[in-house]
């Protein structure tokens, strides 16, 4: 994971407020660590959050937290067992990723990721960094 990326943080969030333990493997996006072979052969999209449970991997946040669910004790409210709101839970789920998630990146970028970053010449620097 990477808490830089919405779904991760969503994973995390949900891990750690449901006290379910994990072994945190944190990869540095900007450093392209989810881009060697080593992480491909657990991820080919190359993308975070993942989870490997007992060698069952699973790749895409949404997958992730309804598992979660299912596998450990955690409150209904998360992920209702009635269908008609499950239902509805499931359509926010995906709504949000063309949406929610859009928008909130977008400002998440322009407030703070932008902010981290200024240009000096034409040259990115990132905590005194050049990218």
């Amino acid at each position: 994971y990477n808490l830089l990326s919405q779904p991760s943080r969503a994973v995390y969030i949900f891990l750690k407020t449901n006290d379910i333990q994990f072994e945190s493997c944190h990869l540095n996006l900007l450093e392209g660590e989810h881009r060697t072979e080593e992480f491909a052969a657990i991820n080919p999209f190359q993308l975070v959050p993942v989870i490997d449970d007992n060698g069952f991997k699973l790749t895409e946040s949404i997958a992730i937290l309804r598992y979660l669910h299912r596998q450990f004790n955690v409150a209904d409210h998360w992920y209702p067992k009635d269908s008609r709101i499950q239902a509805r839970v499931d359509e926010y789920l995906e709504w949000q990723h063309i949406n929610t998630r859009v928008n909130g990146s977008m400002f998440f970028q322009h407030k703070v990721w932008l902010t981290m970053m200024f240009v000096k010449g034409d040259r990115y620097l990132l905590h005194g960094s050049t990218v």
